[in-house]
């Protein structure tokens, strides 16, 4: 949780409106502002901002939270990261005492990062035989520009000399991965490749890829910078800075498998396709890429490795809870080949027939069905979503020629086992489409409103409540949250501390109570009596099912009395 008074400050000075409309269109509707959301597709504008309460809430997608939030949701990126970038905007100091050096440490790293690549790119600029492979892999100059993509050269120091004059320490230049230090001394880790600068969600260059240029048998084609305090290979998406903005307008991200195949896209007008570094596409990619959207198209390439790649991402975008399709190229073809000689259009087709899961996975199993349906049944398992699960198993049911109702009942046993199983996917969390199901327990919601909307009542709520006995674990969590802040939270302390130091779920509850609770403080004390005598009845009559079930019969007449003396007080007022 955030304890100072930072994040207060910067509050204070920016409003969320006017630092929204940098990336929304908003219009004014009623107290709030509406636009479309920024976080999904969408033609109906969902996305809500509150002036008055300085929080936004998308109706759509559910995501919701303060300035904070909005900036790490949209930019992808920490909280530090978010403080740091707002506090400039502010004009607010931030102290560097904690963590004031990793910070400086990412500074000096990032500063050489940068000099590097202008280092790389004039370098390329002279060389005709880096210049020459690029003209015939059919890059532009423009597309180069726009990816930085440089040279390194064959010199063993040319970079060691060029950061030595530029004040770089041997020390940096070893955390940074760029130079690597052996018993004959320095040497440049990449030599004789063409560059590919790697940057975060916001463009900073935090890591480099090289290819070989010249062919050697004996060097890796493709080599990355090591892993630093900036840099995650299974975290970092390539041309994400760049495809941003045009997967929250197509309402998806086009996945390929390299550099080359991303940059290519680009070039052809696919500013929404991106790459794992390698083949190997994680969790971490993915959790990356679902802050921008929920549903993605793989194109890999159409040989086996390509095809079995795809595979391996259908199982974690999956579980994931992603909505995806793959694009299945031909045999020998990538996006880049595929694009250079066939075309645009030809590559939109493609895209267009883009398969579903069940459909990729029936046709891998051509000649034995039952093997892919069980595959696609397989998959379901592992999937979060039910709204996915239960298209998805419609679907199969149509493809395979099998009652619906014999293949979720075949599913169902999976995921008895899966849930047995020590290693098996948590298929229960997020089974159900949370508070939009409207199973939440309306006293508990009612309450938990108020104690939002009007924080000088919270302490009395939480002294009425006891928190371990409310039903549902949202609301549950939220609440001990709430009473671990103390009792010296106003609206503006509660509700930063409250959403620094939440889930995603608990987020958006929080920020769709806040912006749809009426700020009624002259009914908020009845509605307060009201709902705890609501709770009051509903332990009460749950405990009488309980002594029932147990056949004690004083018991159920005490319980009995107990409740019609709560029932007769609500008929008289008190």
């Amino acid at each position: 949780m955030v304890h100072d008074r930072v994040p207060e400050e910067i509050r204070e000075r920016l409003d969320i409106v006017d630092f929204i409309r940098q990336y929304v269109d908003l219009k004014r509707a009623g107290q709030n502002f509406k636009g479309l959301c920024p976080f999904h597709s969408e033609k109906t504008p969902s996305f809500m901002v509150s002036p008055a309460k300085q929080i936004f809430h998308c109706y759509g997608c559910h995501k919701g939270g303060d300035i904070f939030t909005f900036l790490m949701e949209r930019e992808g990126i920490s909280f530090p990261e978010a403080l740091a970038t707002l506090a400039e905007q502010a004009g607010v100091t931030l102290e560097r005492g904690r963590g004031g050096r990793q910070r400086s440490e990412k500074d000096a790293l990032l500063a050489m990062y940068r000099e590097a690549a202008v280092f790389f790119q004039k370098a390329l600029s002279g060389s005709r035989k880096a210049q020459g492979y690029l003209q015939e892999r059919g890059l532009s100059p423009g597309t180069l520009e726009r990816f930085g993509v440089g040279y390194s050269g064959t010199d063993r120091q040319a970079l060691y000399a060029f950061l030595k004059n530029a004040r770089y320490s041997d020390a940096q230049m070893r955390t940074a991965g760029l130079i690597h230090f052996g018993d004959s001394g320095p040497y440049d880790f990449f030599r004789d490749r063409i560059m590919f600068p790697i940057a975060d969600p916001q463009g900073k260059i935090v890591a480099f890829g090289g290819r070989i240029l010249t062919a050697a048998t004996n060097l890796p084609k493709y080599i990355n910078s090591p892993e630093s305090v900036l840099f995650k290979k299974s975290e970092t998406v390539y041309g994400l800075h760049l495809a941003k903005q045009a997967i929250t307008e197509k309402g998806y991200v086009l996945i390929t498998e390299g550099y080359l195949d991303t940059i290519i896209c680009h070039q052809f007008g696919f500013l929404h396709a991106v790459a794992p570094l390698g083949t190997a596409l994680t969790p971490g990619h993915l959790k990356k890429l679902r802050r921008h959207t929920d549903k993605a198209v793989f194109v890999f390439d159409g040989d086996k490795a390509g095809i079995a790649a795809a595979r391996r991402a259908l199982d974690l975008a999956f579980a994931e809870g992603m909505t995806v399709k793959i694009a299945v190229l031909p045999e020998g073809e990538d996006p880049d080949t595929m694009l250079r000689n066939q075309g645009e259009q030809a590559f939109r087709r493609k895209l267009g027939g883009a398969l579903s899961p069940v459909q990729f996975l029936m046709r891998l199993h051509k000649r034995n069905a039952l093997d892919g349906t069980r595959a696609v049944l397989k998959l379901l398992v592992a999937c979060p979503d039910g709204l996915i699960r239960d298209e998805s198993l419609r679907e199969l049911a149509d493809i395979a020629k099998i009652h619906e109702a014999v293949l979720r009942d075949e599913m169902k046993g999976l995921m008895h086992m899966a849930r047995r199983s020590e290693h098996a996917p948590a298929v229960a969390k997020g089974s159900s489409l949370a508070w939009g199901t409207g199973t939440r327990n309306p006293e508990e919601e009612a309450l938990l409103a108020i104690a939002l909307a009007f924080p000088e009542k919270r302490q009395g709520i939480l002294g009425l409540l006891e928190v371990e006995s409310i039903e549902d674990g949202t609301i549950r969590n939220i609440v001990k949250k709430m009473a671990a802040l103390g009792s010296d939270g106003y609206i503006k302390g509660l509700q930063e501390q409250l959403l620094a130091d939440s889930t995603p779920e608990e987020r958006s509850f929080v920020t769709r109570l806040m912006m749809s609770y009426p700020a009624d403080e002259e009914h908020a004390d009845r509605t307060v009596r009201d709902c705890l005598h609501g709770i009051a009845l509903r332990a009460i009559t749950r405990r009488i099912r309980d002594a029932e079930a147990s056949q004690d019969a004083q018991l159920v007449a005490e319980l009995i009395a107990e409740k019609n003396r709560l029932v007769r007080g609500e008929k008289s007022g008190n």
